[in-house]
């Protein structure tokens, strides 16, 4: 009897509480909570009642850009989930930072009535704003990648939805035909007036703020957003944008607003500029695979292709276990070595004009078979290989940063992997990007 009653205590103790799911929550998609304004939007009754005011009102600013934070003691009992928080605060405070002082000041809370708490739940949804009071940056399963708790952070600063804003059809299609019934709502636009403009910033396809194009969908293999200029990715949630921190500055009055571009009305019959070009940009360069591969195409040189994968490979003791963000709803590439021993899967970049990048990656090479992976920049029809790891480096993922300078007209880089002699040799890659300059 006394070891039953010690093991139930054990239990007890043991167990976490889990969140109440709503009906009709996929916890697949995070991001998309029934009941929610734009699926991860919590409205009080006065934005409710009046959101054409409330989306540029002044009063949901945080005074003097200070906002306090505390964490729960669901998550304050995961040190990974501790350092996420931090390291999308820090992120956030680096790249606002307006000739060395902080625009957007995070500090820990000690006794403020008003802060933002990152709390355990079901999704991901947060208050847009500063309400005088706590306000809970919820974040469940599938919310704990740097992007999506950026993304929240980002409505508790007063936010919203990238896509949403009155001259997005001169950017994007939406596919209402596709959109679920009881969520078509959501891709309302915001309609400009006395209190809302935007900034006078460009429509951003990278921002974190930005929709997936799938988002909503009934049919998950179609899109229901659609980008005007092809070849760039939307619903990123990886990285703060240019634009994102620069509207932050803005916003917060860290920066003047810029007087000198004109902002686009769905009216204009001269063509938008939009923020992208055929180079890459700090804005859209990220491809997290969640939803493809984002220009870049599996080559024709090799005898292997690179495989779309969430969560766990299919063999043990090799290969990841989630995304690099510990997210098992995340998606990555990986080569499966199982039945493919000794075979090269090659990956290739858009083309890009020469310069200097910074290529940017995560990798995970784990398993006692595990073959090689290298970085490769391909121009005036030759190979180089800029980096490259062989064999096991441990059930890790791993950052590899790059800094190349190409005198080429043109160039693209490549991902060159290789299976080893057995199945324990998965590699996997994940989070890729390309930005102009130094690393």
């Amino acid at each position: 009897m006394q070891l039953f009653i010690l093991g139930l205590v054990i239990i007890l103790v043991g167990a976490r509480p889990q969140p109440e799911v709503p009906v009709g929550f996929d916890p697949d998609y995070p991001e998309e909570n029934p009941g929610l304004f734009e699926g991860d939007i919590e409205l009080n009754p006065e934005q409710e009642s009046n959101l054409r005011n409330a989306i540029g009102d002044t009063r949901y600013l945080w005074p003097h850009g200070v906002v306090h934070w505390t964490i729960d003691s669901h998550h304050s009992a995961i040190p990974s989930h501790v350092q996420l928080f931090k390291d999308a605060m820090q992120e956030i405070m680096d790249k606002t930072m307006v000739n060395g002082k902080k625009c957007i000041d995070f500090q820990p809370r000690t006794s403020q009535a008003a802060y933002i708490q990152f709390s355990y739940g079901s999704g991901c949804h947060t208050p847009v704003g500063y309400h005088g009071r706590r306000s809970d940056v919820t974040l469940g399963n599938g919310c704990l990648r740097k992007g999506t708790v950026m993304h929240e952070v980002l409505h508790a600063l007063g936010f919203w939805h990238e896509q949403s804003r009155a001259d997005r059809d001169n950017y994007v299609k939406i596919h209402f035909e596709n959109i679920q019934s009881s969520h078509s709502r959501n891709f309302d636009k915001y309609q400009v007036g006395p209190q809302l403009d935007m900034l006078n910033e460009p429509y951003d396809y990278g921002s974190v703020m930005h929709y997936s194009a799938y988002a909503f969908a009934i049919d998950r293999r179609k899109v229901t957003i659609e980008t005007l200029q092809p070849g760039v990715t939307i619903g990123q949630r990886v990285r703060l944008s240019e634009i994102d921190a620069k509207e932050i500055q803005i916003r917060y009055g860290c920066i003047p607003r810029p007087g000198s571009v004109q902002t686009n009305s769905p009216h204009q019959t001269t063509a938008p500029q939009p923020v992208h070009s055929t180079a890459p940009t700090n804005q859209a360069s990220v491809c997290t695979f969640d939803h493809g591969l984002c220009g870049w195409t599996q080559s024709t040189t090799d005898d292997l292709n690179w495989t779309d994968g969430h969560g766990r490979t299919p063999s043990g003791n090799t290969g990841p276990s989630a995304d690099h963000y510990g997210s098992t709803s995340g998606h990555y590439l990986y080569l499966e070595a199982s039945s493919h021993y000794q075979k090269t899967a090659k990956l290739d970049s858009p083309v890009y004009p020469g310069g200097q990048y910074c290529l940017s990656a995560y990798f995970h090479m784990y398993g006692q078979q595990t073959g090689y992976l290298a970085f490769n920049i391909i121009q005036a029809g030759h190979k180089y290989t800029l980096k490259k790891y062989v064999g096991n480096h441990g059930n890790r993922w791993l950052h590899m940063r790059l800094s190349i300078n190409s005198h080429a007209p043109t160039f693209q880089f490549e991902m060159e992997g290789h299976t080893g002699s057995g199945y324990h040799s998965d590699i996997a890659i994940d989070d890729l990007s390309v930005t102009h300059g130094h690393c």
